[in-house]
């Protein structure tokens, strides 16, 4: 491989001269367009199995196209006048849309003055089309080795343009195969180079754009393979060749813009984090798709035939009815269905998106604080302090000690069977350290399961962010190596949390018999490492903001590393009053599990380098390139 840094930088160096000449070319493109329209108009009329009417929506396809990419192409072209390869991105934008029969030859039905002009633009697109394909998605070239096929493109353009003058159209249909076939294979060449250079010299954040031109690219092709589907149903069935021919032309023509969107999305590094969420619903959304298809067709096709045999004729009004309400029951299990699959199987995820809204779901408690007055465990319960996962938390009292009182409640999408044993084990967890809320003892009477907890007066870490938004890295320092210290201590136990965040984390209020202090509480969902059983299984537990990518993806692997992560999550948001990851849970999921933590002095500037690099190694996404333990990154973050 040779890389020239000089040539990638004159490359993507682009005098004002040259740019001012590229919007030039556009202009010139923009005008034959105009001034084509009638041209165009007379063309399809000349089709015999084309209408007035059908002409007319036809055209409008083909500028609909030709406007989605001019404003494209312009807005690519003001807002980063200084990138030789957006200008040359959006150069080729404008001047080869797919669906246009050609500015080349229509151009010669115009005045003589543009044949010139845009016989070379013409020339240009392909030659263009290949250095975009092979220098995508950044600009740079590789391997100059690939330079060497760059004039034999322009030799090809221009044999074709002199085709193309010599036998304008109609004339020029016939050759059409010849100057057509280069093309698939110029674009498969560099097809074949973009997946080479996303396979073994892409960053990560480039494999994030080649993601997005894969997917364009995928739209495309499956667009051009389902009217090859179409017209060859349609001929069957012998409709209209002209309801052919606009069906096939408004989804080629979608096809083109969507291809365009993802190179300029691409390209401008925009929404870059959001094509793996965007492939996973394409990929749902097309399963469905095709299987609602399949199970129509054979329902229509059984029905024709049951009623031809009974009633002597086709009845086809009662067999789309019949059709229909079959694929509309069957639309929701089949979603479901594939969502679990594609989630699990393809990606990995331990849990698939549908469980995501569920996972936030409190207990359900049919009445709240219907046990205030009732003794339980030998206190007497007060009224209602708290409400989580498995239920609510009450206030006790006995022989004048006020407790804390979990009462485990129904749960409407989990089994009670498995929340049980959770809580039974929650009740087990003993550790004895001063920041670490207590468990005093748990047990059943009367069919309700409960937990006897310390009861600590204070506001939790989520109460205060949301009174004072962030706080001051000096204001909790102290705090943050008491929090590190009960994290590890719980960790040299055997203990993982598993669902560190701010309504996990207490202030105790200051008073005579306590100091103000940090406490860390509702060991719920921990994992003891030594134990071979797993109550997590495929359930969405703990909370996505602040969960580690190895516990979306496989609980049995999660270990203590897990909780450095959430901590990491955790301090983002207090010292900056902002989640990492944000977007709704499928965003933050996937973030989680690709997209690399923001810098923390985007937001704060005023923060050190230290604090930046203490964040940005807790949240890795690999648990090896994490810190091995809370004290370590609560030193390294107050180091500075």
């Amino acid at each position: 491989m040779v890389t020239s840094k000089t040539t990638n930088t004159a490359i993507r160096s682009l005098p004002k001269s040259i740019w001012r000449m590229g919007i030039a070319c556009m202009g010139i493109t923009l005008m034959t367009y105009i001034l084509a329209f009638p041209v165009r108009y007379d063309q399809l009329l000349t089709n015999p199995t084309l209408t007035p009417l059908v002409a007319t929506i036809q055209i409008g396809i083909d500028y609909l196209l030709i406007a989605s990419l001019t404003v494209i192409s312009f807005v690519l072209a003001f807002r980063r006048q200084n990138d030789f390869i957006t200008l040359l991105m959006a150069l080729t934008l404008i001047t080869a849309p797919p669906n246009i029969t050609g500015m080349s030859y229509l151009s010669v039905t115009l005045h003589p003055l543009l044949n010139f002009p845009v016989g070379i633009i013409t020339m240009a697109i392909t030659p263009i089309t290949f250095v975009l394909l092979i220098s995508l998605p950044d600009g740079h070239l590789y391997s100059r080795k690939l330079l060497w096929v760059i004039p034999i493109l322009f030799f090809y353009d221009f044999w074709r343009y002199l085709l193309l003058m010599a036998f304008p159209p109609p004339n020029s249909l016939t050759l059409r195969p010849i100057a057509t076939i280069p093309n698939f294979i110029i674009i498969g060449f560099g097809v074949l180079v973009m997946i080479h250079r996303y396979r073994t010299h892409a960053t990560p954040l480039q494999r994030q754009q080649f993601k997005w031109l894969f997917l364009g690219l995928t739209i495309e092709i499956s667009l051009l393979a389902f009217n090859q589907l179409v017209r060859v149903g349609i001929l069957l069935m012998g409709v209209d060749t002209a309801i052919m021919y606009l069906i096939t032309s408004f989804t080629g023509t979608i096809g083109g813009i969507l291809l365009c969107v993802s190179l300029v999305l691409a390209i401008s590094r925009y929404g870059l984090w959001d094509i793996d969420l965007t492939i996973n619903r394409s990929v749902v959304a097309g399963f469905v798709t095709i299987s609602l298809i399949l199970l129509f067709g054979v329902i229509f096709w059984l029905t024709q035939t049951l009623l031809r045999s009974i009633l002597g004729s086709q009845q086809s009004e009662i067999s789309v009815a019949i059709s229909a309400l079959v694929v509309g029951g069957a639309f929701n299990p089949v979603r479901q269905r594939t969502r679990t699959f594609v989630d699990r199987r393809l990606y990995g995820f331990r849990f698939d998106l549908n469980q995501l809204a569920q996972h936030k779901a409190k207990a359900d408690v049919l009445i709240s604080g219907a046990l205030t007055g009732k003794t339980l465990g030998g206190y007497e319960l007060m009224e209602v302090v708290g409400r989580g996962n498995m239920g609510e938390v009450y206030k006790g009292i006995a022989n004048n000690k006020l407790v804390a009182v979990k009462i485990m409640q129904s749960y409407s999408s989990q089994d009670d069977n498995t929340l049980r044993q959770r809580f039974e084990r929650e009740g087990k967890i003993v550790l004895a350290h001063p920041n670490i809320v207590q468990t005093l003892k748990a047990g059943e009477e009367n069919g309700v399961f409960y937990i006897v907890m310390e009861y600590v007066e204070g506001v939790t870490l989520k109460e205060l962010l949301i009174e004072r938004e962030h706080l001051p890295l000096r204001d909790i320092q102290g705090y943050l190596r008491d929090l590190a210290g009960a994290i590890d201590y719980a960790h040299a136990q055997g203990y993982v949390h598993r669902d560190i965040k701010p309504s996990n984390i207490m202030l105790r209020r200051s008073g005579t018999n306590h100091p103000r202090q940090i406490m860390l509480m509702d060991f719920g969902i921990a994992k003891f490492l030594g134990d071979s059983t797993s109550l997590t299984g495929s359930a969405a537990v703990g909370t996505i903001d602040y969960m580690a990518p190895e516990q979306i993806k496989d609980s049995t692997t999660v270990d203590y590393r897990a909780d450095i992560y959430a901590l990491g999550v955790v301090l983002y948001e207090t010292l900056t009053g902002v989640l990492p990851f944000k977007g709704n849970l499928a965003q933050v999921l996937f973030a989680h599990v690709n997209q690399p933590a923001p810098d923390i002095r985007q937001i704060r500037p005023d923060m050190s380098l230290e604090v930046s690099i203490a964040l940005q190694r807790a949240l890795q996404k690999d648990p090896a390139d994490r810190f091995q333990s809370a004290t370590d990154f609560v030193e390294a973050l107050t180091s500075g």
